[in-house]
C-alpha cells in the first residue's frame, strides 16, 4: 500500500499567515482580538491583510475572498514543502478542497442583477466566482493540475473528508502529489445560514464560541484558509523532502436519526471505524483535534462519544475553533496543521489543557494531567461532526521511517 505523506502546511487566519503565528492562535494568544460584528453577530474576520504580497497582483481584482483566502494558504504550504520552484508534473499533481459557501454571496448578487437590471449589466467576469468550486479551481489552474480537482461541500465534514479524498487519489496511484485545502467565508448572507442553522445566539456573547463550555449558546464563526501538501512517500524521498507527518486512514458515516443518543453512537463508531483501518488502539493515540464549538448540541455528542471510546485514558484535547472560530468545511485542514505543528515542535498546543468545568461532568473525571496528555505526541485523531448527522476522522502520525 502507498504510504501518503505531509510535505508541506500553510495556514492564512485572522492572525497570521505564517505557522508560528497559527501554532501563537492554537495556543490562545490573542483569542480576544480580530473580533468584528458581522450582521450582528460576531465572528473572526480576516482584515488588513495583503494577499498580493503572497500571489502576486494578477488577476487579483477578480477574485473573491475565499480564492484569495485558499490561494495564499496552498502557496504557503508549497513554499514549506520546497515545491514553489520544483512543481511535479501536471498530470501528477491534484487538488482537493473542503469549502461550502465559497460562491454564495456572488452568487446572490449575480442574479439580483441579472434579475432587477438585467443581464447585460452583469460583468461576465464573476461568472466563474458563482460556484462553490471556485476556490478549487481558481489555485487548480494557478499550479496547472491535471491529476485532479475535486470540491468537498458535505457541511462541517469537509475538510477532513478533503484530507481523505486526497490520501485516496495518492494511495490509488492516480496522482504523486495532492495540495488539500480547507476555506471558508464570513459575511453577512452566510451568517444568516448560520442564524437558520440554530447554531448561533447572541446570548451569553462572552461565553460564545468557547467549546463545550455549559454557558455557550452558540459558535463565533471564523474565516480563513489552510493546506497540506500530500503526496506518496516514494515521491518525497525521491526529491529528498523533509516529510512533517503521514496520513494513516480516514473514515466517514452519516447518522440519520436526530436523537442524542444515536448521534452519540455514530460518532463513538466513526471514531472505532478509524483506530481499525489505521490498525491503531485507543491508548495509542496521543491527541484529539476535536470539532467542539461551543454549541452545546454538538458539543455534548462529541463529549459524550469520547469518553465512549478513551474512558480514563482520554488523551490530550484541542479544539481549533476555540481559537479560529467556526470555520466549517475548512476545520478538518486547520486540525491538520495544528497536529503537524504539534509534531515539529513535540508538543501538543496549550489549548488541550481544557479542564473540568470547560470539558463539564462527562470529562472531568478522565483526564490525565495537563503535562502527560502534551508531552511529544506522535499520533493525532481528527474528528468533525455536522449539525445534519455526518462524522468524519482522520489519523494523522509523525513521520517514522
Amino acid at each position: 500500500m502507498t504510504r501518503v505523506v505531509i510535505t508541506g502546511a500553510g495556514a492564512v487566519s485572522p492572525y497570521s499567515t505564517s505557522l508560528d503565528g497559527f501554532w501563537e492562535a492554537l495556543n490562545g494568544g490573542s483569542l480576544h482580538k480580530q473580533l468584528e460584528l458581522v450582521a450582528g453577530y460576531k465572528a473572526r474576520k480576516l482584515v488588513d491583510w495583503e494577499p498580493h504580497s503572497i500571489i502576486g497582483k494578477k488577476g487579483i481584482q477578480f477574485l473573491q475572498p475565499s480564492s484569495k483566502f485558499l490561494l495564499a494558504a496552498g502557496n504557503l504550504a508549497l513554499q514549506n514543502a520546497q515545491l514553489e520552484e520544483n512543481m511535479p508534473l501536471p498530470e501528477h499533481l491534484g487538488v482537493v478542497v473542503g469549502s461550502n459557501f465559497a460562491g454564495l454571496t456572488t452568487a446572490s448578487n449575480y442574479d439580483f442583477s441579472t434579475i432587477t437590471e438585467g443581464p447585460h449589466l452583469v460583468s461576465p467576469m464573476q461568472a466563474p466566482n458563482v460556484l462553490a468550486n471556485a476556490p478549487a479551481s481558481n489555485l487548480g489552474i494557478r499550479l496547472q493540475a491535471r491529476a485532479a480537482n475535486i470540491t468537498v461541500g458535505n457541511g462541517q465534514c469537509a475538510g477532513i473528508d478533503a484530507i481523505g479524498h486526497a490520501a485516496r487519489l495518492i494511495k490509488k496511484n492516480q496522482a504523486n502529489c495532492v495540495v488539500v485545502g480547507g476555506v471558508a467565508e464570513i459575511n453577512e448572507r452566510i451568517m444568516k445560514i448560520y442564524e437558520s442553522l440554530g447554531i448561533i445566539s447572541v446570548e451569553n456573547e462572552e461565553y460564545a464560541g468557547q467549546p463545550y463550555h455549559p454557558l455557550s449558546k452558540g459558535v463565533v464563526p471564523g474565516e480563513g484558509a489552510a493546506a497540506l501538501v500530500l503526496e506518496s512517500y516514494e515521491s518525497a524521498v525521491q526529491r529528498n523532502a523533509a516529510i512533517l507527518g503521514e496520513v494513516f486512514d480516514w473514515t466517514s458515516l452519516f447518522c440519520s436519526e436526530n436523537s442524542f443518543e444515536r448521534k452519540s453512537l455514530c460518532y463513538s463508531k466513526a471514531v472505532a471505524n478509524v483506530l481499525a483501518k489505521s490498525e491503531l488502539t485507543a491508548e495509542e493515540i496521543d491527541l484529539v483535534f476535536s470539532s467542539g464549538n461551543g454549541c452545546l448540541k454538538q458539543d455534548d455528542v462529541e463529549a459524550n462519544a469520547l469518553v465512549r471510546n478513551f474512558g480514563s485514558k482520554l488523551p490530550a484535547v484541542s479544539a481549533v475553533k476555540r481559537s479560529f472560530g467556526e470555520l466549517y468545511g475548512a476545520t478538518g485542514v486547520f486540525q491538520a496543521v495544528g497536529a503537524v505543528e504539534s509534531f515539529r515542535r513535540n508538543s501538543g498546543p496549550s489549548s488541550a489543557g481544557f479542564n473540568g468545568e470547560h470539558l463539564y461532568g462527562q470529562l472531568e473525571n478522565s483526564m490525565g494531567s495537563k503535562e502527560q496528555r502534551m508531552a511529544d505526541p506522535r499520533k493525532a485523531l481528527l474528528m468533525c461532526q455536522d449539525v445534519f448527522g455526518a462524522v468524519s476522522g482522520v489519523i494523522l502520525s509523525a513521520y517514522q521511517e
